[in-house]
């Protein structure tokens, strides 16, 4: 995803019309999970809260506020933990400050 100035670069189409990664938009996503699993691991060994949850939380109602149709973002999964089916998606990420990206790298 091209995060300056503003723009993204959106998956393409499959041939049968489903929701793909480009490369990089696959390493963001693996990326992403791995601070998750850090963070929850971390979490739980430690047996505090660092802010983790509470900044989950906060992202969430922002965008659950904001965008009724956020179920068809892909990296809205990583940030509720959720399973999803990728065909069902329209985009990788939110734009701009409301990028699930954005918010772990400056967050974590």
């Amino acid at each position: 995803m091209n995060i300056e100035g503003g723009k993204q670069d959106f998956s393409e189409e499959t041939v049968e019309g489903k929701f793909s990664l480009t490369p990089e938009q696959e390493k963001i996503f693996h990326e992403i999970k791995n601070i998750i699993h850090v963070q929850v691991e971390q979490n739980t060994v430690l047996k505090k809260d660092n802010n983790f949850t509470h900044k989950l939380d906060e992202k969430k109602a922002s965008l659950r506020e904001k965008y009724p149709d956020r179920d068809r973002y892909y990296l809205y999964h990583c940030l509720i933990f959720s399973t999803f089916d990728p065909a069902d998606c329209i985009a990788f990420d939110f734009p701009g400050e409301d990028s699930v990206e954005l918010f772990f790298k400056d967050n974590f």
